[in-house]
């Protein structure tokens, strides 16, 4: 089994390198569609019996996870942890380590992911999915001035125009709270 159409069938993983880690929890999943999700369960599962894990198998794992639960609520953020974990230590790849901050928020709370976010300042501290994760952590840390701040610079930095408008919106509700 070729990973990549386990990959391909997730559409959440189309989605993976356009959208800002925090946006994925907004997503309405009603409008997914669940044959394919499950068609990309069975693939994923067949490739992950082979035990040769690799990148996109672990995207795939990743994905499969969050779309598998009908909520973010309802979403396994330990076993997501886990499988960014394995991520990390294959890849060492920034944005995998920006996005488990977030699923790092879910399980440990986002004290901790902020301080685990601070490791990539150096890195990715003007990109704006790295601007739109630590705005999603403020804001679960109940921090919105900065949160709102942050999610508005990130707006300003990505080059999608719909996520562009998310921020921008995300920021303005922050910002009517405080």
């Amino acid at each position: 089994m070729n990973p990549i159409v386990g990959c391909m069938l997730m559409p959440r993983l189309a989605r993976w390198r356009t959208l800002s880690p925090e946006r994925r929890a907004w997503q309405d999943r009603t409008l997914w569609d669940s044959a394919e999700i499950a068609e990309g369960v069975r693939l994923l599962q067949g490739a992950l019996q082979q035990n040769r894990r690799g990148e996109y198998q672990l995207q795939a794992a990743i994905a499969a996870l969050q779309d598998d639960a009908a909520t973010a609520a309802e979403t396994d953020w330990p076993q997501i942890l886990e499988w960014y974990d394995e991520l990390v230590a294959l890849t060492s790849n920034p944005i995998a380590r920006l996005s488990r901050t977030v699923a790092m928020a879910h399980v440990l709370g986002p004290d901790a992911a902020l301080a685990e976010l601070d490791d990539l300042t150096e890195t990715l501290g003007e990109h704006h999915r790295y601007l739109a994760a630590r705005a999603f952590l403020l804001e679960r840390a109940g921090e919105y001035a900065a949160a709102a701040q942050f999610y508005a610079d990130a707006g300003s930095r990505t080059p999608n125009l719909q996520e562009r408008e998310h921020l921008t919106r995300r920021a303005a509700t922050l910002r009517a709270r405080c």
